[in-house]
Order: C-alpha cells, then sequence, then structure tokens
C-alpha cells in the first residue's frame, strides 16, 4: 500500500483529522487517503516523490504558478538538494493555491482544508464505501449528458475569469457527484497572464472534454466552443482594464 504515515500522523496530531480510513484511489501523480474528521469525511492528497511522477518534465507548463525568491529560482535552477525541496513543495502549493482561487470564484473544485509540504486536505466526495466516479469510470451513459457538459462549461468560464486554466482536463478528472460534474487534480495549472502557451493548453483541455461528451450523445463543436469561451474572457478583460484606466485606479 501506497502510505505516507508522517503526513496523516502529523494532520491527526494537529486536529485536521482524527483517524485514517483507508487508500481512495493511487494513481501516476499522487495517492489519495480516506480520512474521518467529526461526522465527516475528508479526503488526503499525497504527492509523490518528484522523480516518480509522469508530468516532471513536461516543458509545455509554465512552473512559477506563485513567485519564487531569487534564491529559490537559483536554487531550483542549479538542482541543489534545497531546490529539490522547493520544486517538490511548489506542486503541492500551487495545487492548493489554485484550488482556494477557484473555490472562491465560485467553481465547482474541492474546498482546501489544510495542505502540507507535499499533501493536501480537502473535501471528499463520495461515502465511506465509495469515492464519488470519475467521468471515465462510468461507461453507461450520464443521466443528463447535456446538462453536465453545461456545468464542466460554465466551471472552464469561472476559470478563465479566475486567470487560471486547468492545462490536463480529460474524463479522469472529473468527478461525477450528486448529478454535477466536480473538477480535480490541478498541479499542472497555469496562470493566463504568466503563460504564453495557456490559450494552447486551453483548447487542448476543451477538445478532451468535447470529445468525451460526443460519445455521451451531445453535439458539440471543441473548436467554435474554445474560442466563443477564450474571446468572451479576453472581451471582457479588455473592458474591465478600459474601466480601470478610466477610473484611474491603476492597472
Amino acid at each position: 500500500m501506497d502510505y505516507c504515515p508522517e503526513e496523516l500522523a502529523g494532520y491527526i496530531e494537529q486536529g485536521m483529522i482524527d483517524d485514517w480510513l483507508g487508500v481512495v484511489s493511487s494513481g501516476k501523480e499522487a495517492t489519495v487517503h480516506l480520512a474521518a474528521k467529526g461526522d465527516g469525511l475528508l479526503a488526503v492528497k499525497v504527492f509523490k516523490e518528484r522523480n516518480e511522477r509522469s508530468f516532471r518534465n513536461r516543458a509545455d507548463y509554465h512552473m512559477a504558478m506563485m513567485p519564487l525568491h531569487a534564491r529559490e529560482a537559483r536554487a531550483m535552477a542549479n538542482r541543489s538538494g534545497f531546490g529539490k525541496a522547493v520544486a517538490e513543495g511548489l506542486w503541492c502549493q500551487r495545487e492548493a493555491e489554485t484550488l482556494g482561487i477557484l473555490s472562491a470564484a465560485g467553481a465547482d473544485v474541492p474546498r482546501v482544508v489544510a495542505h502540507g509540504c507535499r499533501s493536501i486536505v480537502m473535501e471528499y466526495f463520495g461515502t465511506a464505501e465509495s469515492g464519488a466516479s470519475r467521468l471515465s469510470d462510468i461507461r453507461n451513459r450520464l443521466p443528463d449528458a447535456p446538462g453536465c457538459f453545461a456545468a464542466v462549461l460554465r466551471n472552464l468560464g469561472v476559470f478563465l475569469e479566475a486567470g487560471i486554466v486547468h492545462g490536463d482536463l480529460s474524463p479522469y478528472n472529473i468527478l461525477y457527484h450528486g448529478g454535477r460534474p466536480v473538477i480535480i487534480d490541478f498541479p499542472q495549472a497555469v496562470l493566463i497572464a504568466a503563460s504564453s502557451g495557456a490559450e494552447s493548453l486551453f483548447e487542448r483541455d476543451v477538445s478532451t472534454v468535447c470529445e468525451y461528451f460526443r460519445r455521451q450523445g451531445v453535439a458539440t463543436d471543441a473548436g467554435r466552443v474554445a474560442h466563443q469561451l477564450w474571446s468572451g474572457h479576453a472581451l471582457r478583460r479588455t473592458l474591465r482594464r478600459r474601466t480601470t484606466e478610466g477610473t484611474g485606479e491603476g492597472p
């Protein structure tokens, strides 16, 4: 069993969780554990070591989700021991920060309770016996595929308004819970303002989502959907900038 007793024991000592109940899932990048807290349940996502992750060398992702101090940036570039520690924490921190931003913006994402060096305690979707299904696990037709598709697109719009692109969206990281989608797994998310490849990544996210829902019987055009969402976001951003400039409130 892929288990991280140090992380989980620390959360128990801090009172963040009361008990460990087992493993929900184990993937290439992280293991998700189920924990009890009072009468409720929480998920604890523990990232694997950097050299175990399948996305560690992906050059098309902008790593600087949050600003780094000069010392940290130099250490990462030099691949020193400290730099490797910074890189380890960066994946976890960027996902926790992204989830916090998107949750506050009204997106259907897990609410973060706490996070450590390479783990996140967050809202859990499912029961003690079984977690919520991923769209990739649903072999039959969704009860309301058009409605679910519309909800996913709404979330993509919320992401854009928050200045974020998921960067790796697929049926494998969209849960289906209570008749609605919940989007997870954001360590590879990018800030639109900081990444020249954000639009390309967004188009890929939309294409992957549209392909899944086409198989669910939903008629959709990925290129048109991506263009409408992205251009709408760009237009609103331009209008906000002009309004701000007109009031003299700064950038």
